[in-house]
């Protein structure tokens, strides 16, 4: 997520956040930008984000193992479950990222742009 008003990026990885310096552009922009500052563009493309705007849980599965003990305390019982890996949901998410990075049209959210300075 950007927060244009702190002009960061708050990046989600491994249940940790961080925050980059970072202005959100537009692929145009950033041509624009290179061109303005004599950089000639030798590659651009976008890099997908699907897993950033997903919920951690989306990627794990909880696996029923029991219910708890009943106690005097409790008049219900609590479900016991174990958490695991989705590994298919990972992959399905690995070939949608992979399908956006390839695009012709960066339909990714980051962009990466590699250049040279024009010898004048």
């Amino acid at each position: 997520m950007v927060d244009s008003d702190k002009r960061c990026l708050e990046v989600h990885f491994r249940k940790e956040a961080f925050l980059i310096y970072a202005r959100p552009y537009t692929v145009d922009e950033v041509r624009q930008l290179f061109a303005a500052n004599g950089l000639t563009i030798r590659k651009i493309f976008t890099h997908p984000s699907i897993s950033t705007i997903l919920p951690e849980d989306i990627l794990t599965t909880e696996i029923f193992k029991s219910y708890g003990d009943l106690t005097q305390a409790r008049r219900y019982r609590q479900a016991i479950v174990e958490v695991e890996d989705n590994q298919p949901a990972r992959d399905a998410l690995a070939k949608v990222d992979e399908e956006l990075a390839r695009s012709p049209q960066n339909l990714g959210a980051y962009i990466l742009a590699t250049g040279l300075k024009e010898k004048r």
